[in-house]
């Protein structure tokens, strides 16, 4: 009697500890997908943080290209646009600025827009606080073939731009894109100087 008792636990024992095993191993699936889920999401903050810095460097050192993927004029009607034609270029004390639409047809500069080449009169750039607040550039230009200046105020934080920009005339328009170093954009009608 004592032997069956004592086989009798001995094989409870071993049961519960096989299905205390199996319960940790159930759990530690589900800590995984937690844990996969952190690892992911910070990921993600870093490579916002990254570009957020590339940002704020290339703002700050006035060396670089914004791209625009989107248009918005002050009737907040939106248009998707060709990045290789809508840009903006800083390179220090001189700025280019081309705009146009694909379906518009050959415009003055002959790539269905307008090509505004000029030298910076007033740049002011306030870096945020960190990641998840905007970094803001307001920069006024002139050019010799515009009468009065144009100004450009730029928002950006995580992977997006916007700038908005006042011409000489008071008209605004807004544009939506991204930030790229100088040297890494190739662009359309920029000239051998940018």
């Amino acid at each position: 009697m004592k032997r069956l008792f004592f086989i009798v636990m001995l094989l409870l024992a071993v049961g519960a500890t096989t299905g205390f095993g199996q319960q940790q191993n159930e759990v530690s699936a589900k800590e995984q997908k937690k844990l996969d889920k952190q690892k992911d999401k910070a990921l993600k903050n870093e490579k916002a943080l990254k570009k957020y810095e590339l940002y704020n460097k290339l703002v700050k050192d006035s060396t670089f290209v914004f791209m625009a993927d989107n248009w918005t004029d002050e009737r907040n009607t939106s248009v998707s646009i060709d990045p290789t034609i809508n840009f903006l270029v800083v390179k220090k004390e001189k700025s280019f600025f081309q705009f146009g639409l694909d379906n518009m047809g050959p415009g003055f500069n002959g790539l269905g827009g307008a090509s505004i080449d000029s030298r910076v009169v007033s740049y002011r750039y306030h870096k945020g606080k960190n990641s998840k607040k905007s970094s803001q550039l307001i920069m006024t230009v002139k050019s010799r073939y515009l009468q009065g200046t144009m100004t450009f105020v730029m928002t950006f934080f995580g992977e997006s731009a916007t700038v908005d920009v006042t011409g000489a005339n008071g008209r605004r328009i807004s544009l939506q894109g991204a930030l790229f170093p100088l040297e890494k954009v190739n662009l359309m009608g920029s000239g051998s100087e940018y």
